[in-house]
């Protein structure tokens, strides 16, 4: 699995897992929902500038961004 099927898949689950809405998340991290519409459904990967405050906002690192490590939940 490459990283822009691992970075769809665990957004989905960290968006769930939190009880939010794309907007909402979007919102959060100053975003347009369109954008998180893009990287949920595989169609895009985050920028790179996007990591940390991605990371930050769920609380988790890069490697379980990737899915290299698993979610702490």
């Amino acid at each position: 699995m490459g990283s822009r099927e691992n970075i769809k898949e665990v957004l989905k689950v960290l968006i769930k897992h939190k009880g939010i809405t794309q907007k909402e998340f979007a919102n959060a991290i100053g975003v347009q929902e369109a954008a998180i519409s893009k990287w949920v459904s595989g169609m895009q990967i985050p920028q790179v500038e996007l990591y940390d405050t991605i990371c930050d906002y769920f609380e988790i690192s890069l490697d379980q961004l990737f899915g290299r490590k698993p979610l702490d939940f």
